[in-house]
């Protein structure tokens, strides 16, 4: 009597006397085979013989079918779910490594764009709360440093205008307040000798 060929294998010729194991990237899940069935896209099999293709996991796809290996997400780009065949963008304020499941917030003081691999450092007179796509311009009468998540107030005696990187002494003769856009001459019978006064 004839041998029905087993799972992972398969016959198309007929008086053989053997059956073949299927190749990589294809399977065969049930007996008497005539043929394998190529591997879906977001699967693959790296194993002759196979009964079934392994599911490309998480940070990698497959976008082909019949193949033998997965893909892993290029940086910036990630992949969730498994059995999966495309990778998506990171969101601006986030970013990722090759192969990740998830996107990564920006710290505070950073911002990315969408796709990207790192987080840029906002400039000075810009800051950026964590997990932005842009840094925003500090206010008249506050100045921030490079990298800040956020703007500081010039002190009393200074002034700044907007994306200030530092704060201005005002001239002797003027004063200002804390936060000040400007600084204010002394009114008539008073006088500042002094830089910075407030």
């Amino acid at each position: 009597s004839c041998t029905t060929c087993r799972i992972g294998y398969y016959q198309q010729a007929t008086g053989a006397t053997a059956c073949t194991a299927c190749p990589l990237g294809k399977h065969a899940s049930a007996t008497g085979q005539t043929s394998c069935t190529l591997c879906e896209r977001g699967t693959y099999s790296a194993n002759l013989g196979s009964t079934s293709c392994t599911s490309c996991g998480a940070g990698k796809v497959q976008n082909a079918t019949g193949e033998t290996t997965c893909e892993a997400c290029e940086p910036g780009r990630v992949q969730s779910n498994s059995r999966q065949s495309e990778c998506a963008d990171c969101e601006a304020g986030k970013y990722s490594s090759a192969g990740a499941s998830s996107c990564e917030a920006c710290n505070g003081g950073s911002y990315s764009h969408a796709g990207a691999w790192n987080c840029s450092s906002c400039v000075g007179g810009t800051y950026a709360s964590a997990g932005s796509g842009t840094c925003s311009t500090c206010d008249n009468g506050t100045y921030s440093g490079d990298g800040s998540s956020e703007c500081t107030k010039c002190d009393g005696g200074t002034w700044s205008g907007a994306s200030a990187s530092t704060c201005t002494s005002c001239a002797p003769g003027t004063y200002s307040g804390a936060g000040a856009e400007t600084c204010t001459e002394c009114d008539a019978g008073m006088y500042s000798r002094s830089a910075a006064s407030s």
